[in-house]
This record gives structure tokens, C-alpha cells and sequence, in this order.
């Protein structure tokens, strides 16, 4: 049950936005049809104000109700942010809209901020996630012999989907160690946790029976000794 709103209705923000419209509406309507002319001077006049105190604010209920229009995602949705962050979308009100993060914290987005963002809407599941490991192999081995390995680690993934199938390449060998990439497909974000461990564990037993070592980055320091005056 989630603590923040249930399913994917008119939200909160909607039905605020939608209520505030109509009594505008009406009151514009009610001045109109009464011939209130000075009322209606101070009444616009009012507003300008009111709306340029609360810039931001309308800014933000704005954003909320194009974003409640357009929905790119709804509640119990994985986002990612330009920042890296990771989070559920829980809720959206009248101003903000509430994600939860892995360390189940609740944080606010202004809908102007996250309006303005390039987001990511994670995969759910029955939607394809795509990722992409990259494997340091020392460079001694040879590289259809590793992309075999590798095939069969993958093959073995029980967590990986069939279709499509991994792809796996040597992506660079002009220094050493070697590094092959492997694309892999799961169903949805959320299998990608438990299928990587799954299939990192597959590649340790591939390459441990065959005695191949996964490597880490190879860094050559060389130091230059100047020889002393005395020794010239």
C-alpha cells in the first residue's frame, strides 16, 4: 500500500487546479453579469499581484499539470535524474512531486525542476532493459576464446531474457588488459539487480575453470634515478 496515493486518478494537483479555475471562472462570470466594473478592476488588480508573489508557486502548478497532462510517468514508476539519482515516483501534489529513493528517504522535485530535466523512465516489468558490462581480461588470452566464455556465461543467466540475445565484443585491445563488452537484456529495471549478480557469478566460474583471471586496470609507473656527482 503505498503511503502517498493510490493508483493512476485525477491527482490532487489536478483537482485543485481544476477547482480554483472554476471558481475563478465564476467569479469572473458573477462580475460580468452584475455589471461590477470597479470590482472587477480591483479583483484583476489583486491577482496581478498575487500572481507575481507567488511566481514561483504558479510556476510549479504549471509544470504539475502539464506534466499530470503529458505523463511521462505515473505512480510506482523508477526515474533516473540528470544527477544520477535513482527514486520511485510515490506522488505528485500541487507544487512538488515526491520520489523515493533506495534508501527509502522521500524527497521533494519542484515540477518546474523536474520539468526541466532530461529524465529517464526506467523499464518496467514486461518492458526491455538494455545494460552494458564491460570485462577486463588480460591480454594473453585470446579473444574468441573469451568471447566464448563469456557466450556461455550468459547463455546460463537464467535471468537474462533469450530475446535478444547477448551480444558480446571486444571493445578495445590497444592496451592491456583487454576490455570486452557484453549487452545483456532484462525484463524490466528491477531484474537487472539480481540478473547481474547472477551472471558476474556465471563469468567468475567460466573463467576460474578455465584459468583465465579478470583483471583490473594496469597502470606502468617507471622512476628515473639521477645519478649523483660523485659517481660522474
Amino acid at each position: 500500500q503505498e503511503r502517498h496515493g493510490h493508483g493512476d486518478g485525477l491527482s490532487r494537483l489536478s483537482r485543485t487546479f481544476l477547482y480554483g479555475v472554476c471558481l475563478c471562472a465564476g467569479l469572473l462570470v458573477f462580475l460580468a453579469a452584475n455589471d461590477f466594473p470597479r470590482l472587477t478592476v480591483v479583483a484583476g488588480g489583486f491577482a496581478a499581484v498575487l500572481a507575481f508573489a507567488l511566481r514561483q508557486t504558479l510556476t510549479d502548478v504549471v509544470a504539475g499539470v502539464a506534466l499530470t497532462i503529458e505523463r511521462p510517468f505515473r505512480r510506482r514508476d523508477w526515474v533516473m535524474l540528470e544527477d544520477g539519482t535513482v527514486a520511485q515516483v510515490i506522488d505528485m501534489d500541487w507544487r512538488a512531486t515526491h520520489l523515493r529513493g533506495w534508501d527509502r528517504a522521500i524527497f521533494l522535485v519542484p515540477n518546474a525542476q523536474l520539468a526541466r530535466q532530461c529524465l529517464r523512465i526506467l523499464p518496467k516489468p514486461g518492458e526491455l532493459y538494455a545494460d552494458t558490462l564491460t570485462i577486463l581480461v588480460s591480454g594473453e588470452e585470446h579473444p574468441e576464446h573469451v568471447n566464448s566464455l563469456l557466450g556461455e556465461a550468459a547463455r546460463q543467466c537464467e535471468a537474462l531474457l533469450p530475446r535478444p540475445a547477448p551480444v558480446i565484443r571486444l571493445a578495445d585491445a590497444s592496451s592491456i588488459p583487454y576490455r570486452y563488452s557484453l549487452w545483456v537484456h532484462f525484463d524490466g529495471y528491477m531484474s537487472s539487480f539480481a540478473g547481474r549478480e547472477e551472471l558476474f557469478s556465471n563469468i567468475h566460474k567460466m573463467f576460474t575453470e578455465a584459468g583465465i583471471q579478470v583483471t583490473t586496470d594496469i597502470q606502468d609507473v617507471r622512476i628515473e634515478r639521477k645519478r649523483s656527482a660523485s659517481h660522474l
